[in-house]
């Protein structure tokens, strides 16, 4: 059931919009977010594809307002739990869901890391 505090499905799809385009570093592309309903809520859904397996594996995302990102469809054998699993964040999806996506994250963190430290010493 959602709760009385419900985002509309246009503004889940600009928060899922923006997620995805905050986590591009570490993913290969993203389908538009659509607004679909999902048992009496609106929610935000896309298809991302990942970094792994040359970026030719896809998973279907889901944003609800009552549950968070949920991984509805993921065709590769080796992510079959992940589906319908619930995550609090798209940054914890993306690290159960991909291995690459970890790596860039950690990659990525490291860069900015280094550069805040640059600009410390001079």
């Amino acid at each position: 059931m959602c709760s009385s505090l419900l985002t509309s499905g246009q503004g889940l799809c600009a928060e899922l919009r923006a997620e995805l385009q905050s986590h591009a570093y570490g993913i290969k592309a993203f389908t538009p977010p659509a607004e679909l309903a999902c048992d009496g809520c609106q929610c935000a859904a896309s298809t991302v594809r990942l970094l792994d397996a040359d970026g030719s594996l896809e998973v279907g995302v889901v944003l609800r307002p009552d549950t968070g990102y949920t991984v509805v469809a993921a065709p590769a054998p080796a992510l079959d739990g992940l589906v319908s699993t619930c995550f609090e964040s798209l940054t914890a999806l993306l690290r159960a869901a991909s291995p690459a996506f970890a790596s860039a994250m950690h990659r990525s963190l490291s860069a900015r890391l280094l550069a805040l430290g640059a600009s410390q010493d001079g």
